[in-house]
């Protein structure tokens, strides 16, 4: 029986739409894609389902959001977009921290690529 690589999931940068700057009381709503790579000369196998999480810290270390999104099974090659939306309310600096099968669902046998952080400034109304 052919048993593949096991699964990578990462973040595709490619298709990912995440705006540096956002206004204090609209809604701000960052955009990532998931993709299921291989790491070695086969193909890799698909993924289980799962969820990418999005935590958005205030300078402070505060979470002001934390948000889980579902994450489809991924085949070899195929990526999975996911969209959140959020209200900050208080201008400020804020870190967006996003992570991959937080809660080790998936099958993905590499976790140091799971996780990106992202600045955010959101200014007055």
């Amino acid at each position: 029986m052919f048993n593949g690589d096991p699964p990578d999931l990462i973040f595709d940068m490619e298709y990912d739409l995440i705006p540096n700057e956002g206004t204090a009381g609209q809604w701000y709503s960052p955009i990532v894609t998931v993709k299921n790579v291989s790491r070695g000369d086969c193909h890799a196998e698909t993924t289980d389902e799962g969820a990418v999480n999005l935590k958005i810290r205030n300078d402070s270390s505060v979470v002001v959001f934390d948000k889980n999104k579902e994450l489809i099974s991924l085949p070899d090659g195929a990526t999975y977009t996911i969209g959140f939306d959020a209200i900050i309310e208080i201008p400020g600096i804020y870190e967006l921290i996003f992570t991959i099968d937080k809660y080790n669902s998936t099958g993905d046998a590499y976790k140091a690529n799971n996780v990106l952080k992202r600045t955010v400034s959101i200014g007055e109304k």
